[in-house]
């Protein structure tokens, strides 16, 4: 079987047309295996039956609740830590941000808190000594 994939995409066409043969391809080869089972199936059904329940059997025999509660429970023992870490992360983010805004507006902020004392002074009603 050949593969006609393209190598190496560089714009969203050849990424689009990529996937587009990528999915094609693994659906050809989806396609042929299914055939494949379906014929081994009507050869010999009765393998097929016994397969199926050997594998029904080992999955049953699984333990797939104590292992999904103990996921569960190790999910429940690192949320709030975790959840403590992305609040950090956003507050740490949010600081970093004001301190670049202020930075970058140091010069106008200094020169209006100038103007607004000066203002001030002026509007003040000053004192006469006699």
């Amino acid at each position: 079987m050949a593969n006609n994939l393209p190598t190496s995409p560089a714009s969203s066409q050849q990424i689009e047309e990529y996937f587009t043969a990528a999915f094609h391809h693994a659906e050809e080869l989806l396609r042929k295996r299914w055939e494949i089972l379906e014929e081994n199936v009507r050869k010999s059904p009765t393998a097929a039956i016994l397969i199926a329940v050997g594998v029904g059997h080992c999955l049953h025999r699984l333990p797939l609740r104590s292992i999904l509660g103990t996921q569960m429970k190790l999910l429940w023992a690192l949320a709030p830590p975790g959840l403590l870490a992305a609040a950090a992360a956003k507050a740490y983010h949010l600081m970093e941000e004001r301190n670049a805004s202020s930075s970058h507006n140091g010069d106008s902020s200094e020169s209006s808190r100038g103007e607004g004392q000066t203002r001030r002074a002026a509007n003040t009603p000053q004192q006469h000594s006699a």
